[in-house]
């Protein structure tokens, strides 16, 4: 793995868009906000909503639990909130912390 910068360092969406490699590799679509009012996001999506389809069967939030550890290292105070499947927001995401829900959609908001 890369040595992380810390976040005024470097280009933030390339270190970000470096960080979620792996999901992609993993068929889940990224999409990539900036916003500097209401704040930027990144969407990771592992279902279609347009084509009612999963994009990545049988993928749970605790698969892909490290990448997303990772993104809220990197992200650290700028990081504003996690939320998954539209409407669940996790304010203390840890190692320990296990979200058994197969993923729709995980929203990562940043200053």
């Amino acid at each position: 793995m890369k040595h992380l910068k810390k976040f005024n360092e470097s280009n933030t969406l390339d270190v970000i868009k470096d960080i979620c490699i792996e999901l992609e590799d993993l068929e889940f679509k990224m999409s990539y906000q900036k916003n500097p009012e209401f704040g930027n996001s990144i969407t990771i999506f592992g279902y279609y909503e347009g084509c009612n389809r999963w994009l990545v069967n049988g993928t749970n939030f605790n698969s892909i639990k490290d990448c997303i550890l990772r993104l809220k290292d990197y992200l650290g105070d700028n990081l504003i909130e996690i939320s998954y499947n539209f409407t669940i927001t996790i304010p203390n995401l840890t190692e320990e912390t296990e979200i058994d829900d197969p993923i729709r959609r995980i929203v990562i908001v940043y200053k």
